[in-house]
């Protein structure tokens, strides 16, 4: 799907897009390789992480929780960062402590198929890019009421336990962390699974199909389904193959976007 270049460019509100997931499924390295290509800039959740002074304390690991969906993220400060974009501000300073480990993508440039769409769309929209990345992102309502786009990444419990394995963290306090013995088994997958099992059928996280809004308990104040959800699996596949497959996603999406910003 392309847009063809003789409509006219639309109003030039910035344009977000979210690229969630759990933490080491490939999101930032899929933000990182997607940048380039849309002239687009990063935001990671990660800079409205709370300090580990404010961090729940969980004594099956004799540490901090760094991944409680209700407990690990400023999300009124993030919230209120997204809106700034929106209305034109520069994003936030980065702390000087963010978290930095995620490589940068090695593999060669590609150009995939659908990016001819994709910048004819951008070129409608006359706005810019900002990419945002995050392992709660569609946790919090008011979070992600401000994402035009969103992408979520779906990988398998053990892709994701390889790739978190070894991996330290600086924190906005200047000193390094890195997992405890049993952390990704009682803290960080069944958080993983308590922020999105309400995205999916039957809370099938690993395997479900996404679920329609409204559906199961509607009380439930965060973390519900919603729409526009694009769901991208990773599971067996190579970081070019998810990033063909985000940008076809990326294209649906952006031409759906234009359409919205006409008013038809």
């Amino acid at each position: 799907m392309s847009l063809s270049s003789p409509h006219r460019a639309l109003s030039g509100r910035p344009i977000l897009i979210g690229v969630g997931g759990a933490t080491s499924s490939g999101k930032s390295t899929l933000a990182a390789r997607l940048a380039p290509l849309i002239n687009g800039t990063i935001l990671p959740q990660d800079d409205f992480a709370l300090p580990e002074s404010e961090l729940r304390y969980d004594e099956r690991i004799d540490g901090k929780d760094w991944d409680d969906p209700e407990h690990s993220i400023d999300y009124p400060r993030f919230a209120r960062a997204l809106k700034g974009l929106h209305e034109g501000q520069p994003p936030p300073p980065s702390p000087k402590n963010t978290a930095q480990s995620t490589p940068e993508p090695s593999a060669r440039p590609i150009s995939p198929p659908s990016l001819a769409g994709i910048r004819a769309a951008l070129a409608q929209l006359k706005a810019p890019v900002f990419l945002i990345d995050g392992f709660l992102l569609y946790y919090d309502r008011d979070v992600r009421a401000q994402l035009d786009v969103c992408l979520l990444l779906r990988g398998h419990e053990e892709e994701v336990r390889a790739r978190r394995e070894g991996r330290v963290y600086d924190t906005a306090e200047g000193t390094t962390w890195s997992d405890p013995p049993n952390y990704f088994p009682l803290i960080l997958w069944p958080s993983y699974l308590k922020a999105h099992r309400r995205l999916f059928e039957n809370g099938d996280v690993e395997a479900g199909a996404l679920a329609k809004p409204g559906a199961g308990d509607e009380a439930e104040p965060q973390g519900a389904a919603f729409e526009p959800l694009t769901l991208i699996e990773t599971r067996g596949r190579s970081e070019e193959e998810v990033l063909v497959h985000a940008c076809e996603a990326l294209e649906k999406e952006l031409a759906r976007l234009v359409r919205e910003r006409r008013g038809n």
